[in-house]
């Protein structure tokens, strides 16, 4: 009885893998973000990129003295059709779009074994970071300018928010993982073994 074995070697780049690896966390974070409606909070307020919720009036007049109490019901509309606001949502599903062609990109360069695949990967990664901090830095700005912030208090970033920006994290490290070409190279042998009876 004959036995013929085949081999096939995978090479792996450790950082490249890592690199992958970050981009693809960043996706669900990035999506969280986008969904969520916690980017700005206060006491009967908070707005994400799409909802805004609220007690009483969205804009409280200054002549009011009896503020709603935190158990009046809280009801969530549609965001405001604000130029700065739209600004923000195109941004962060830009990002999201740039993050899913980085993730499919990086998957063809590994299959193709191109490096360049790879660049491409990390320039749109690095362009997914450009949109994604422009909104989260225009988001605060521009809404702790709004009418919605005169007369109500402790204003702060929410959970959204802070999301938001661990996928920046992500997936600038992404990007400048799959960026490294190094010579440090993991080897996966896989055997396949064929008895000729």
């Amino acid at each position: 009885m004959e036995t013929t074995t085949t081999v096939t070697t995978t090479v792996v780049k450790p950082l490249r893998l890592i690199g992958f690896i970050s981009t693809i966390i960043a996706f669900p974070l990035i999506l969280a973000a986008c969904i969520g409606d916690r980017w700005m909070q206060a006491p009967g307020f908070y707005m994400g990129l799409w909802k805004e919720c609220y007690n009483g009036t969205r804009v409280r007049e200054p002549n009011v003295t009896p503020r709603p109490t935190p158990t009046t019901e809280i009801k969530c509309y549609d965001s405001v059709n604000e130029a700065w606001l739209v600004a923000c949502q195109a941004f962060v599903i830009l990002t999201i779009l740039c993050n899913v062609g980085a993730i499919v990109l990086a998957i063809v360069a590994y299959f193709l074994k191109q490096n360049l695949l790879y660049k491409v990967a990390a320039i749109t990664l690095f362009v997914s970071c450009l949109f994604l901090i422009i909104a989260l830095i225009v988001f605060p700005s521009m809404f702790m300018q709004g009418d919605v912030v005169a007369y109500r208090g402790n204003w702060e970033l929410g959970w959204c928010y802070g999301v938001a920006w661990g996928a920046w994290c992500f997936l600038l490290a992404g990007g400048i993982l799959l960026l490294c070409d190094e010579n440090k190279e993991i080897y996966h042998d896989e055997r396949v073994y064929y008895s000729e009876a």
